[in-house]
């Protein structure tokens, strides 16, 4: 059994794609166990069926025992996206150009993201001022790419979302105790 395992593991090595390897690149180590990684992968599924219309299947990824994202979180994605979807799409379209996927150390990127958090961080934040602002995010790192042709988008999304997360939180804190109480 430990063996297959470790021939399987060698197998998905040998077979990673560029946008993969580029995806293990940014950093950002795809742990479905660290709380802020799921969180962010559930932001990033909810902000998919709202703009996409896409439902993701939770098989890969089944929530564990501290489950961060609730039904509210999800409302509050949704609501978000009702709101600012139109003027969302409005900036990655503007930023984009005829381009069929992101760089995240892309300039285009990189501005799309400041906008958002230009635009998006509230002075006095609240669990749901942070959560929408994570659904903005989201909708950025997934741009205007298609998940049907490229199915490293969720991931790479997810890992972009995760590593901002890990970066304002403040390591194992609250938002309360987050980089933001700083600001």
């Amino acid at each position: 059994m430990e063996q297959e395992s470790a021939q399987m593991a060698m197998e998905n090595v040998e077979t990673q794609t560029e946008s993969e390897v580029e995806s293990d690149s940014l950093g950002t180590p795809t742990d479905t166990k660290d709380d802020k990684w799921r969180f962010a992968y559930d932001v990033v599924k909810a902000v998919i069926q709202g703009s996409k219309g896409i439902t993701l299947s939770d098989s890969e990824h089944p929530p564990h025992q501290s489950f961060l994202f609730t039904a509210e979180h999800n409302d509050d994605v949704l609501d978000f996206l009702q709101l600012n979807e139109k003027d969302l799409k409005k900036l990655v379209g503007e930023s984009t150009k005829e381009r069929e996927s992101w760089n995240y150390y892309d300039d285009n990127y990189l501005h799309c993201k400041r906008k958002i958090l230009e635009e998006y961080k509230p002075k006095h934040y609240t669990e749901k001022e942070f959560v929408r602002l994570c659904a903005g995010i989201a909708f950025i790192a997934i741009g205007g790419q298609s998940i049907e042709q490229n199915l490293n988008v969720v991931t790479n999304a997810v890992n972009e979302l995760h590593s901002w997360i890990k970066e304002v939180l403040v390591p194992g804190g609250t938002l309360k105790d987050s980089t933001w109480a700083e600001n």
